[in-house]
């Protein structure tokens, strides 16, 4: 079966609102049927091999780290730490809101929980300095992208496993991108408080930066924890997920006591839901890139588009294109299951680092979450804070554009992305 065909039919099951890991599946089996030569054994065997990696495990226990401090109060002790050292500035507490999301996405890992549990304090917050429900919503919906940007991240943790790449050289990568992105936030929001009359920050205060560091150094100790175990060597990025969990759980319910223990098992089923839904699509999306490899589908692709794109420039400028369009249609691990098993032998090809390109990928994929049709933080958003959609979008664009040009100086400048990890993980 060519290329066309299967992609063709691919898009046929997602237009019809089939659940992606299913349209896949049926798919991987019809071309197995099709093929004749190939017992269908194979595409059980294959997930469940393919899931056996124990790096997997990581995913469930970031996830249910990110629901328990959701739950909890650490994110309201994160954005005080953050509000007592960036206050002051112009816009003091919008920029604390952006420092703050970067924070807390760098325990969660999630663009949904740092939305959910800080844009519930941060919008209200902001609208009743001043502030429109426009401005607000977009700085928190945008700044919630940052929960995947800076490590650890579940959508890099699933890229790196499914690529195999290092999943620690990988979360190094987005360090620079996702500080370049705070940088450009909090250089707008100083721009546009100047017409907001209660935007101005307070004065520095020395007290209250001791008293905000007192109160949340539990929670700043967790992204200490697991940074410092994982790139000391302690500990492997799976025993950092489940020391994570078994620290937001000890924190939350013994420290700041902020979750009874009768919670824990609805916050478990949420946890098996989420994770259970993403690993049946990479078992899904495994299956089908190992039948595509069978029949040499990456390579017929490769040699097509060898004989159209000649230089890597040309390549960088083709593939980002794509993907920008490819956000705006498919949700990110759908993307990396379907894209990469063609696009790893083109930018291998073209001797692109591997970290490069995958933070390139995350990063087009990452807009796509903004950009209707299927932007999942647009549609979150305009839930959560009870907007319409469009005014959602409307109000995302300036902080789009500054993540598009984020994007751009990656493309331009690789060791933005490949300095760090190849600094600390020679």
């Amino acid at each position: 079966m060519t290329a066309p065909v299967i992609f063709s039919l691919l898009a046929a099951s997602i237009f019809l609102s089939m659940p992606i890991a299913f349209g896949i599946l049926a798919l991987t089996i019809g071309m197995y049927l099709i093929a004749g030569d190939v017992p269908l054994v194979v595409v059980a065997q294959n997930m469940y091999f393919n899931l056996k990696s124990y790096a997997y495990s990581s995913v469930l226990y970031f996830v249910f780290a990110g629901y328990v401090m959701c739950r909890g109060e650490l994110s309201k002790r994160l954005l005080n730490v953050a509000d007592a050292f960036f206050g002051w500035l112009p816009g003091g507490f919008a920029i604390s809101g952006v420092v703050a999301c970067a924070l807390f996405g760098s325990i969660t890992g999630s663009d949904l929980a740092t939305l959910a549990a800080m844009g519930g304090i941060i919008v209200p917050a902001l609208v009743e300095r001043g502030w429109s429900k426009e401005f607000a919503v977009g700085l928190a919906g945008s700044s919630a992208l940052l929960g995947m940007i800076i490590p650890p991240s579940i959508p890099v943790i699933i890229y790196a496993l499914f690529v195999n790449v290092s999943v620690g050289g990988l979360f190094l990568s987005g360090v620079l991108p996702g500080l370049l992105i705070v940088i450009f936030f909090a250089i707008y929001i100083a721009f546009k408080a100047r017409g907001v009359p209660g935007a101005e920050g307070h004065p520095p205060s020395g007290r209250l930066m001791v008293k905000a560091l007192r109160e949340g150094a539990w929670a700043l100790g967790l992204p200490l924890v697991i940074f410092g175990g994982i790139y000391s060597g302690v500990f492997t990025v799976t025993e950092a997920a489940a020391v994570a969990a078994v620290y937001a759980v000890f924190v939350e319910m013994l420290v700041y006591r902020d979750l009874r223990l009768q919670e824990l098992p609805g916050l478990l089923t949420k946890t098996a839901v989420v994770t259970a839904t993403l690993l049946l699509l990479v078992g899904a999306a495994s299956v089908l890139a190992g039948y595509l490899t069978m029949e040499q589908i990456p390579q017929a692709v490769a040699k097509r588009i060898f004989a159209v794109v000649e230089g890597k420039f040309e390549f960088l400028i083709v593939t980002n294109l794509f993907l920008l369009v490819v956000g705006c249609l498919l949700d990110l691990v759908s993307a990396t299951m379907i894209l990469m098993p063609i696009l790893q032998p083109l930018y291998v090809a073209y001797g692109l680092d591997e970290l490069h390109f995958g933070m390139i990928f995350l990063l087009n994929l990452y807009l796509g979450f903004l950009t209707p049709p299927v932007g999942i933080n647009l549609f979150a958003a305009a839930s959560l804070f009870g907007m319409d959609v469009m005014k959602v979008a409307r109000a995302y664009v300036p902080f789009f554009l500054i993540l598009l040009l984020v994007l751009a100086l990656v493309v331009i400048f690789p060791p933005l992305s490949t300095w760090l990890p190849h600094l600390l993980l020679k």
